[in-house]
């Protein structure tokens, strides 16, 4: 070849193509050419944008789809999660409390791993004084306490007498601590997510009197139960980020495709496509005023515009 046309297909900045033309002779392609091949980039861009933005709501369709069939499976399993309307608060409170009851703890609560800290989230039978105790002095990962050993151990920790125990921290706060909450006999079963630590649900006695080994079961299943309904509102609260994103997609793509719709009514004319092309970003972009100015000679000129400022 010896003439050669070479067109850039862009979306925004990015260079997303390339519409290539030749000849065999020294034949030089005329200004008019050129810009019709432009508008042919430009429509390609605008095919390829549409294409894309279906193939990605379909993807996310699927994820959803998915998410769902998660979601769905956790409720069946667990009827008092279905019941909680994806609040994970009265999971929590039902699973404290029940597992206190059944375990005759003298007190139990749950630790919810929130923004990197591991906080109360959940108390049964929990002394007010003990509470404020807890508020007043925040624990960190390094406090040596019971609960941080199953979260680091990633295991259930249990011991039958604390003041006897050898691994147990007993430095002067830990002391406060023993004497305030008036503990002996402790459990601490980590809530665990694919082997991370999502929080720990912790009983209490205050007479040295070990958990049974059936007791420990159960609240290991208690442990279970809570990572489900942590989890299940992690799915809805990522179920409902997607639909709101697949229906943005959504939109936009219907958008993309009225304005093609545009291009090919008009084919002779720019001012319907820039006008379609305004409205549709007011509305997507929820803008209130949008103007399109093209140059005109040496002049500037409105080609197209959405609202009312005055002119």
């Amino acid at each position: 070849y010896r003439s050669v046309l070479c067109v850039p297909m862009l979306r925004q900045d990015d260079l997303i193509g390339l519409f290539v033309m030749w000849r065999t002779e020294v034949r030089a392609f005329t200004d008019k050419q050129i810009e019709l091949v432009t508008t042919f980039a430009d429509q390609a861009v605008i095919a390829i944008e549409n294409v894309r933005l279906f193939e990605e709501v379909q993807a996310r369709t699927r994820e959803l789809t998915e998410a769902l069939e998660r979601q769905t499976a956790t409720s069946e399993v667990l009827g008092v999660i279905s019941r909680s309307k994806f609040d994970i608060q009265p999971v929590l409170d039902t699973i404290v409390e029940t597992a206190g009851k059944l375990c005759r703890a003298d007190s139990a609560g749950i630790r919810r791993l929130v923004d990197g800290e591991y906080r109360l989230a959940a108390s049964y039978r929990t002394d007010p004084e003990y509470v404020d105790f807890l508020r007043r002095n925040p624990e960190g990962l390094d406090s040596g306490a019971l609960w941080t050993r199953a979260v680091h151990q990633r295991r259930t920790i249990h011991i039958p007498d604390a003041l006897a125990d050898p691994d147990f921290t007993l430095s002067e706060r830990h002391v406060d601590k023993q004497q305030v909450g008036g503990f002996r006999t402790m459990l601490a079963v980590p809530l665990l997510r694919d082997g991370s630590p999502v929080g720990v649900i912790m009983l209490r006695r205050t007479a040295v009197d070990p958990f049974t080994e059936q007791q420990i079961e159960l609240v290991t299943t208690f442990a279970d139960q809570a990572v489900i309904a942590i989890e299940n509102v992690r799915l809805f609260d990522e179920v409902q980020e997607r639909t709101r994103e697949v229906s943005e997609a959504l939109e936009q793509q219907t958008a993309v495709g009225e304005i093609l719709r545009v291009i090919s009514s008009s084919p002779g004319e720019v001012e319907p496509v820039f006008q379609a092309v305004a409205e549709r970003a007011a509305r997507l972009c929820e803008a209130q005023f949008v103007d399109i100015i093209v140059a005109d000679g040496e002049t500037m000129r409105v080609a197209a515009t959405v609202g009312d400022m005055g002119r």
